[in-house]
């Protein structure tokens, strides 16, 4: 349980290590496709949501330079990444308060 504990704060650590480095570009792509859900957060926080998710996503070791598409799921609690010109997909869910990344096929 305490190496779970210490798994879980260390990516923690990590994600929110990406989410406060001052960024001089956003992640987020000139075209991409933010639901209204993201876009109507502002344009700080959506960036901040934006650079999480592909912290979390990188932390998987996966690619996500990039977000193209951001939108929340219709039946679960949860979003859909796309990233790096929408080459890769995700899923990131909430799995009993745990932010979980799968492959989205």
């Amino acid at each position: 349980m305490k190496a779970i504990a210490t798994t879980l704060a260390a990516m923690l650590a990590v994600v929110l290590a990406t989410v406060t480095v001052a960024a001089t570009t956003s992640i987020i792509e000139s075209d991409a496709i933010i639901s209204d859900k993201f876009r109507n957060m502002g344009k700080a926080k959506l960036e901040e949501v934006a650079r999480a998710s592909a912290g979390l996503i990188r932390l998987q070791g996966w690619r996500c330079d990039s977000i193209s598409h951001l939108s929340e799921m219709v039946f679960s609690r949860g979003y859909n990444v796309a990233c790096n010109r929408s080459r890769y997909s995700y899923d990131i869910v909430d799995r009993g308060g745990i932010p979980t990344v799968t492959i989205d096929d």
